[in-house]
This record gives structure tokens, C-alpha cells and sequence, in this order.
């Protein structure tokens, strides 16, 4: 079973000055294979259903992440200098792949900085394989399993070498 990170979270803005009682934050660690690659799952679960949206914001940490969201394609987010927010509605799902600061150049096979401040198709960075990718996250039925799904799909995936 995943183990669960615990120390503060660093880098999410509170909502409206306040922490949301109906958004919810959790991290997992990466297998023992994926850790020199990955610094964590992540998730976000929302349910604002009968409520107006709400805005979150995020100050992301200068790395990639792959983002698989319950309601459109998955991304490869390079890293950014901007802070991120988006608007969260009715009830959803992210799940997500923070890599270590040189975790992804093994796996885009270039140098990272091809992907600052830019979000691209999953597909465009790990071909067909992206939406098979998501797929077997999303067949998980929870959160711990979801994480277990990530880390299992990328696993065999690993690269040769280590980041640089």
C-alpha cells in the first residue's frame, strides 16, 4: 500500500484566505524504482456540487508534472514561473505525478527546458501510450489504489540512467 506523505504542502493558496472543507489534498510517495524520478503523487478531490464554483490557486514548484484529470485529456505540465488557478465545479478528480527537479529528461529523452511554461498533450510527450496511461489510473477505485496504478504503469517505463 502507498504510504502517504504527511510534511506541510507547500506551494497551494488558500481559498479565499481559508482552507476548503470540501476540496481535499493528499500525497503518496513513489515506489522504491520511481523515487530518484518522482517526488510524489498527488491528488486533488473536489465536491462543490449545489455550491458556486470556487478558485484555487497554486504557486508550482519549478518541475514537470503529468496531470490526469477526471474531466479532460491528460497533460505533461512543464515547469512555470506563473501561478496556476483554475476554477473547480460541481465534483471532480485530479491525479497527478510531481517528477523531481531532473526526474523527466529521462523520460522526454531532451532536455526539460523544451517544456517551460508549457502544457502539452500527454500524447505529445509519451505517444498512444498516454491515454492507456490514463485509463489505468482512472480504473482505480480509490485514492491509495489510483497512486498504486501510477506508480505500476510507470514503472516499466523507467528509463536507463538515472536523472541528470
Amino acid at each position: 500500500m502507498a504510504e502517504r506523505k504527511t510534511d506541510p504542502v507547500r506551494g497551494v493558496l488558500e481559498v479565499g484566505g481559508r482552507k476548503s472543507q470540501r476540496i481535499f489534498h493528499e500525497r503518496f510517495y513513489a515506489s522504491p524504482d520511481l523515487a530518484p524520478f518522482i517526488e510524489h503523487f498527488w491528488t486533488v478531490r473536489w465536491d462543490l456540487t449545489g455550491d458556486p464554483p470556487q478558485a484555487v490557486s497554486t504557486l508550482p514548484h519549478p518541475v514537470v508534472h503529468f496531470v490526469m484529470d477526471s474531466g479532460n485529456e491528460a497533460q505533461v505540465s512543464g515547469p512555470t514561473r506563473a501561478r496556476f488557478q483554475r476554477e473547480l465545479r460541481d465534483e471532480g478528480c485530479v491525479f497527478a505525478v510531481k517528477f523531481r527537479p531532473g526526474g523527466f529528461r529521462p523520460f522526454l529523452g531532451g532536455p526539460v527546458s523544451a517544456l517551460a511554461d508549457r502544457v502539452l498533450p500527454a500524447c505529445d510527450v509519451f505517444g498512444a501510450e498516454a491515454s492507456a496511461l490514463a485509463a489505468a489510473v482512472w480504473a482505480a477505485v480509490d485514492v491509495r489504489s489510483t497512486e498504486s496504478r501510477g506508480d505500476g504503469v510507470l514503472a516499466p517505463r523507467v528509463p536507463n540512467g538515472t536523472p541528470s
